[in-house]
């Protein structure tokens, strides 16, 4: 399964504070050699209709992707409360 970053999680990226930039390149490294790696919480997630994947970025953090063709697009990576935001529909 490949990984792809969208232009939207790439700006998003870019206004996470430094330290949160430094932990999610060291999960998205993780995650390439082992998706399943505990510490990860990898796993599907549905919001309406459509099943997300999830990834935890240390304690407050996640971030998004939606699958297509087998490959994952990374979407949206922010605070855990838009997160749950996100996934209630609101």
């Amino acid at each position: 399964m490949m990984s792809h970053i969208t232009a939207t999680f790439r700006r998003r990226f870019a206004n996470l504070p430094p330290e949160i930039q430094a932990q999610a390149r060291a999960d998205y490294r993780l995650f390439q050699s082992d998706p399943n790696y505990p510490g990860l919480h990898f796993h599907p997630v549905t919001q309406g209709k459509e099943t997300l994947y999830s990834v935890y970025i240390g304690i407050h953090y996640r971030a998004l992707a939606r699958e297509r063709n087998g490959d994952l697009y990374w979407f949206w990576i922010g605070y855990h409360t838009v997160y749950d935001a996100i996934l209630a529909g609101r």
